[in-house]
């Protein structure tokens, strides 16, 4: 049924998609949302997009390379809870 379907597509910004969603294959919906969650969580408390690069921030595909290879890291300045840091 159209609501148990595997979305193809890619579409959002650039910054909350997730890793499975930028491999053109079909894809979970639900946990490609939830990945975009923990972006936003991320965002709230670091203040900054976790994939972008700070020197850089407007290179689209560094950012979508850090996405796919899931590399980011919390600010050593960032004061947050082991529990916080394992979503």
């Amino acid at each position: 049924s159209l609501l148990h379907s595997r979305p193809k597509s890619t579409v959002g910004t650039p910054a909350y998609i997730a890793p499975e969603v930028l491999s053109r294959r079909e894809y979970d919906g639900k946990m490609a949302d939830v990945w975009s969650c923990g972006v936003t969580l991320y965002v709230m408390l670091v203040g900054a997009y976790p994939f972008e690069d700070q020197e850089d921030p407007k290179n689209f595909r560094k950012t979508i390379q850090r996405i796919v290879g899931v590399q980011y890291k919390i600010p050593d300045y960032v004061h947050i809870s082991q529990d916080c840091k394992h979503l």
